[in-house]
């Protein structure tokens, strides 16, 4: 018999052994096509290097327990899409089951495989894998530059919101921001054995648009687990 898990505020319980989520807001950013002349990285400030620290504990919290608990289990995501108007192209739902690949978790939907954010993996690990060779900011990583924030999310501080903008240096030496990612990350004890995962992740890419400040935008909402 699965044990229901009692949760406060953030989820709520709508059946034993089904954890639903109410979702979480992301705003847009403005920061696609902008242009960013170079700056020393200079080690991060103590309470930015602290929040990261937190940030990449909780993150590795949710992996040790998503591997000894939920593999096998059902996530019910919500994938919501815009086009450079900001114009809904419409969301679909999907039930993925979440697994293993090469020893890393992913999400399975039908053919389809989706790597989970972890402190192993994806755009966030970048910053805990800095934290043991000195995180900087600007973070840069060959010709990229990677400008971030962490912080208590302002419409609900058990979630921690993260934003990581990726810029590509050009021919005249700057960095073009052609990627905005940002996160939900649930912070706070309430939140059970869902510690640390990514509650929504919001993906902003320049793709086709043309107009500076314009961008394509995925949403993936978590929106209850099974």
């Amino acid at each position: 018999m699965k044990r229901c898990l009692s949760l406060l505020a953030i989820l709520f319980v709508t059946a034993c052994g089904k954890i639903s989520v109410a979702p979480e807001a992301t705003s847009g950013n403005g920061a696609i096509g902008q242009v960013r002349s170079p700056v020393a990285a200079v080690e991060a400030l103590s309470d930015v290097r602290a929040r990261v620290t937190s940030l990449c504990g909780k993150l590795q919290i949710a992996d040790e327990n998503m591997r000894a608990n939920f593999l096998g289990r059902t996530f019910n995501l919500r994938t919501e899409r815009a086009d450079c108007a900001r114009a809904s192209l419409g969301s679909s739902d999907s039930a993925a089951v979440l697994g293993l690949q090469s020893d890393k978790l992913v999400y399975v939907a039908g053919s389809t495989s989706t790597q989970v954010e972890t402190h192993l993996e994806g755009r966030m690990a970048i910053l805990c894998k800095a934290l043991s060779t000195g995180l900087r900011s600007p973070h840069y990583v060959g010709t990229t530059a990677m400008y971030y924030s962490v912080i208590p999310c302002p419409s609900n501080a058990r979630l921690t919101c993260v934003t990581i903008e990726t810029g590509i240096r050009n021919e005249a030496g700057n960095y073009l921001i052609q990627l905005v990612d940002e996160y939900a990350v649930e912070n706070n004890a309430s939140a059970g054995s869902l510690i640390g995962m990514v509650r929504s992740h919001r993906r902003s890419g320049q793709g086709s648009c043309t107009v500076i400040g314009e961008a394509e935008t995925t949403v993936v909402s978590l929106l209850s687990v099974q």
